[in-house]
């Protein structure tokens, strides 16, 4: 999911984990009252994730206290990719057309491997 999608991605997958193999949130942002109930839900979770530092809609820097908190909670496959000048406008196609990286890595998980 990208921008609000991306935000469903992580409260979707961190309520229902058992439905996904793998999550991918792009140009995406969560509450930060749920981080913790995120990171729980999501630990064991691959993860790949697609933010741009110039994003001026969804803020960098409460999506890498999450991944902080991924990692401290032992999370294996939380693969973070950023963009240094991609605009939040331009994510999706950076994402999703541009290049087909998201969609190898979303294929490597299958239900069940954990």
């Amino acid at each position: 999911g990208i921008s609000m999608g991306g935000m469903g991605t992580w409260e979707l997958g961190h309520r229902r984990p058992h439905l996904f193999a793998a999550i991918a949130p792009v140009a995406s942002y969560h509450k930060a009252e749920l981080r913790e109930h995120i990171a729980q839900g999501l630990s064991k979770t691959p993860i790949l994730t697609v933010v741009s530092r110039t994003d001026g809609l969804c803020a960098f820097e409460p999506e890498r206290l999450l991944w902080q908190k991924l990692l401290k909670l032992g999370s294996q496959h939380l693969q973070v990719e950023v963009a240094s000048t991609i605009d939040h406008n331009s994510m999706f196609e950076a994402a999703f057309c541009d290049d087909d990286t998201l969609y190898k890595w979303l294929l490597n998980f299958h239900l069940g491997d954990g």
